[in-house]
């Protein structure tokens, strides 16, 4: 068994070896009785279909990820950023169910996570489900029946609304579908720990759902009535995203607290979507009027595009100029019409199972500690027992590749998800 003191060598391992590969700063805060630590994953379980059950693959992986975290006595909580699957893979009940049960630890189906896990949708689970190799699903059927994809992942991981995942005492958090004009979006939660104001919000890629539905070869087009069952949710969740993040910066300082951590699957500045990603415009600019109002440290972090990144997209600098161009929100082009928001930080956690790291052998530890400037500080760790590299949408002449590549240690590589 890993000792406590082995498992702070392996973190100070991490940090040397990430930070200097990505260029990005990572440290540990020297927490108090007022801090706090979470694990944040995202992107993961990310295996291919076999036969024998769905996503056999990960049979073992993700039991590895949860007990690899359970086994850290600092964390206290765990969030969870999307995308429970691959984009070319089946979005069956019968996963959903797997993945859940991997979660709680029911059903034989390893440890599950012994903290609280907050959830928030990604596409790969709902929106992208038109897709032939996921089985061709309807991804919404706008809250009538028969259910779409969204509705049976709502029933299946949010039963309850505001109450964690998990394997262990759930915790209730708020929810946005206490509102009665919001009561769809259980899956919008926030919470406070160590005076720092924490919510997820459903915004997913795939341009944020918008993406058309059954454009596969052999795919019958969508009907009319599906289209608009499209655009409405589409409307719906936006409205209600917008909505959520303002009574988010609203707790915030209304109370006072010291810092604002914002979680969602969608990686809003993918520049390898450039030209998809206009549905994320107003949340963008919510984003950034709402933080510079607030100004204190304001953390967002996404999954969706895979790659560890750590950066500034909205400060203005020469740096972060490409990525701001992406909306129309740009402080680096038009600093008079959109100011620099210069206490907003993005992380982007590692994901899917191709180099390393990833969302197999890696995770993501963040400290909260709110008598420091930054109240935010993280560090990468290794999964104790990760599984062979597996990526089901590359060929197998790019896989061997790959595996060997991750075999000489933490290289950061990016790929799409996306077939």
């Amino acid at each position: 068994m890993t000792t406590r003191t082995h498992r702070r060598r392996l973190c100070a391992l991490a940090v040397v070896t990430v930070g200097a590969i990505a260029g990005s700063p990572t440290s540990i805060a020297g927490a108090d009785g007022s801090g706090a630590v979470i694990a944040v994953i995202g992107d993961t379980p990310y295996g291919s279909t076999a036969p024998g059950g769905p996503q056999a693959s990960n049979s073992t992986a993700f039991p590895n990820i949860a007990a690899t975290i359970n086994a850290d006595p600092d964390v206290s909580l765990v969030i969870h950023l999307g995308d429970i699957k691959s984009g070319s893979t089946v979005c069956s009940d019968a996963y959903f169910q797997l993945v859940k049960d991997w979660f709680e630890g029911t059903n034989g189906k390893g440890p599950g996570l012994a903290d609280p896990l907050v959830y928030t949708p990604g596409d790969n689970e709902w929106t992208d489900c038109h897709r032939a190799n996921n089985g061709g699903y309807v991804p919404t059927s706008n809250g009538t029946s028969p259910a779409g994809r969204l509705e049976t992942l709502r029933s299946t991981f949010f039963p309850v609304a505001g109450q964690t995942l998990g394997a262990g005492t759930p915790r209730t958090l708020q929810s946005q579908a206490a509102d009665p004009a919001r009561s769809a979006f259980v899956e919008n939660t926030m919470w406070t720990d160590a005076n720092v104001q924490f919510g997820v919000v459903h915004v997913v890629g795939s341009n944020n759902g918008a993406a058309p539905w059954f454009t596969q070869a052999g795919q019958t087009p969508p009907t009319p009535q599906q289209q608009a069952d499209q655009l409405a949710e589409l409307a719906s969740r936006r409205s209600a995203a917008l909505a959520w993040i303002d009574a988010i910066f609203d707790a915030a300082i209304a109370n006072d607290r010291a810092g604002v951590l914002l979680g969602m699957q969608a990686d809003m500045w993918d520049s390898s979507a450039a030209g998809a990603l206009t549905e994320f415009d107003a949340i963008v600019e919510k984003i950034a009027q709402r933080s510079i109002a607030f100004g204190k440290p304001v953390l967002l972090m996404q999954g969706d595009s895979h790659g560890y990144r750590v950066d500034h997209p909205l400060d203005g600098s020469a740096a972060s100029a490409a990525l701001a161009a992406l909306h129309p929100y740009d402080p680096s082009a038009t600093p008079a019409a959109h100011p620099p928001v210069a206490n907003l930080t993005r992380i982007i956690v590692p994901g899917s199972n191709g180099a390393t790291p990833n969302g197999l052998d890696t995770w993501l530890k963040l400290t909260i500690d709110p008598t420091t400037p930054g109240v935010f500080s993280h560090v990468l760790l290794p999964v104790g027992s990760a599984p062979p590299v597996d990526v089901p949408e590359a060929p197998l002449s790019v896989l061997l590749p790959l595996s060997a590549v991750a075999g000489l240690g933490l290289v950061t590589m990016r790929r799409r998800r996306h077939t």
